[in-house]
């Protein structure tokens, strides 16, 4: 006979027998790694889910290595290293508990701080910088160090740092090594490891100036440009700097580590270039610094090298038109106002890398320079006005056949500046204006036709058109191609003439604003006969609205030609 027991458990017991249930060993964890510093005591305890474990029928048993360590039976063991130690161990904690045995491990990674034990470079065709250090859990980072910034080598995070083929792929100057732990940070010297190589000989031109236009302290002093020659075997070097309508002759040379800080008493102020040049992929360079006292703060300096002649002819040599855009969407309601036309040049390229530009800006300034190219087609625009007062300047590329913005390392964005400050006795803008252009323009073919459609249309808008209650006015006028490259505008009280110069690219005629009738002094600007199209200005000949006495004109084409 089978008797039934029912067994009452109490709700503390139940409790007790829950908790342990859900204590598996396998919830219970130490820190799988540990740094700490030697000299600084660290602790490994063991949680169960994040939390202090406790368990008073619980075993402990720690070990260091596979060794026991006499006395470490507490579910927390504490240890420290002494202050001159460095290096990795391994914990481990057999716990044994009323459900199971289960053993725990941690790394402890102990460091001190970094030391310099030793650094020093090869020779030869290949380099190589190499730093020893001690200390534990080491980090490294490569810099090359010149007269102004210490710069940060990407991607160089190893205790050497190699340059196969180093006279092209490794720039002279002083390379030195961070070395960096959770303790600190040391380092070798910024001037121990020198690499050194000849100056390439030739001419080097450039610009300085300050990329914000719009700042309250702009003053031409911020721009300027910069030619001169090097002397291989003794770095020497001799040119001029321009400021504005004014140029300084100058000599100096090159230190050991391809720097050079040069001041120029002939100016006044006193003119100071901190140089520094590139050599890296047969592409040399000059990155740096101009200032004076006038400056208010120092200018950001970019050269190029010229790179062709008659033995390495520039491949993209030719005639090109270029237009002279802006960057901002047209504002007729700033005040004083800023021309609202392009500006327009013709160049020519020659196989020998010299680049002569005949233009306009569109305020009507006449603009002309002579300059040399970089290896990638790179030309220093300095064309300075109004006896330094106005400036258009910056960097352009004629890559292939087409005209961008600059490449390589030239400065971020290096967009092309306009300004002019204010003059009473000017014709137009007396009260000067500031501009941010953009370059467009490509390789012109005189004995190709300068536009491949025969219907086009003007647009005349900006500058003073205008209602009488101030309405902008945007004038179209049709434009037919009746022979190449000879336009006839339609008959109108605009009486647009148009007229285009086969040889250059450049459009010139006139234009009679159809609200008022009045003829214009000037209609100007260039055809850009890769891009379809062509850019100009026109200037009002007794503007009602001083600081709006430039507009915009454009020729491109008739994309509806429907009944």
């Amino acid at each position: 006979m089978k008797i039934a027991t029912t067994l009452f458990v109490s709700a503390a017991l139940a409790a007790h027998i829950q908790a342990q249930s859900s204590s598996q060993p396998s919830d219970l964890s130490i820190p799988p790694a540990l740094t700490n510093t030697a000299g600084v005591s660290f602790t490994l305890a063991v949680t169960d889910n994040g939390q202090p474990y406790s368990d008073p029928t619980a075993s402990y048993q720690w070990a260091c290595n596979g060794v026991t360590l006499d006395g470490a039976t507490n579910a927390a063991y504490e240890g420290v290293y002494p202050a001159t130690y460095y290096g990795a161990n391994l914990y481990t904690v057999q716990a044994t508990l009323t459900n199971g045995r289960t053993t725990l491990t941690s790394t402890v990674y102990t460091v001190t701080m970094p030391a310099i034990e030793n650094y020093f470079q090869t020779t030869g065709g290949d380099v190589t910088f190499q730093v020893v250090a001690t200390g534990g859990l080491l980090n490294y980072q490569w810099h090359w160090h010149n007269q102004w910034e210490d710069q940060a080598i990407p991607g160089a995070t190893n205790a050497d740092l190699e340059y196969t083929n180093a006279f092209s792929s490794a720039n002279a100057g002083y390379y030195w090594a961070a070395v960096a732990n959770p303790a600190g940070v040391a380092s070798t010297p910024t001037n121990g490891l020198l690499l050194t190589k000849p100056v390439p000989v030739g001419q080097y031109e450039g610009l300085f100036y300050n990329t914000d236009i719009f700042a309250s302290n702009l003053a031409p002093a911020c721009f300027g440009h910069f030619l001169f020659s090097v002397d291989q075997e003794r770095r020497i070097l001799s040119g001029s700097l321009q400021n504005g309508a004014k140029k300084y002759p100058f000599a100096g040379s090159f230190g050991i580590d391809h720097s050079a800080v040069l001041q120029i008493p002939s100016a006044n102020p006193i003119w100071t270039l901190d140089m520094q040049l590139l050599t890296t992929n047969e592409f040399p360079q000059i990155t740096g610094y101009a200032a004076n006292s006038a400056s208010k703060a120092p200018s950001q300096l970019y050269g190029i090298f010229h790179y062709y002649s008659a033995k390495t002819p520039f491949p993209n040599a030719g005639k090109y038109t270029i237009a002279f855009q802006k960057q901002e969407p047209t504002n007729y309601s700033r005040p004083n106002g800023v021309p609202d036309g392009y500006g327009y040049a013709s160049m020519a390229a020659q196989s020998t890398g010299t680049v002569t530009l005949i233009g306009q800006t569109a305020d009507g300034t006449s603009i002309s320079q002579s300059a040399g190219l970089s290896q990638h087609g790179d030309y220093p625009l300095y064309l300075p006005a109004f006896g330094g007062r106005g400036l258009l300047t910056g960097w352009i590329c004629l890559s292939n056949s087409i005209i961008t913005g600059p490449t390589n390392n030239i400065i971020a964005g290096a967009p092309i500046l306009w300004f002019k400050g204010p003059g009473a006795g000017d014709a137009n803008y007396k009260q000067g204006f500031a501009e941010i252009c953009d370059a467009a323009g490509s390789l012109y073919v005189p004995s190709q036709q300068a536009l491949s459609y025969s219907n086009g249309v003007a647009t005349f808008t900006g500058g003073d058109l205008t209602e009488n209650n101030g309405d902008l006015i945007w004038d179209f006028v049709q434009v037919v191609q009746k022979s190449p490259d000879v336009f006839v505008p339609e008959t109108g009280i605009e009486q647009v003439k148009l007229t285009l110069s086969r040889s250059t690219g450049v459009i010139t005629g006139t234009y009679a604003d159809c609200v008022s009738t009045k003829p214009v002094k000037s209609l100007m600007g260039a055809v850009l006969q890769e891009q379809g199209w062509a850019a100009g200005y026109f200037l009002n000949s007794s503007s009602v609205a001083p600081g709006h006495e430039s507009g915009l004109f454009t020729l491109t084409e008739d994309a509806y030609q429907g009944d």
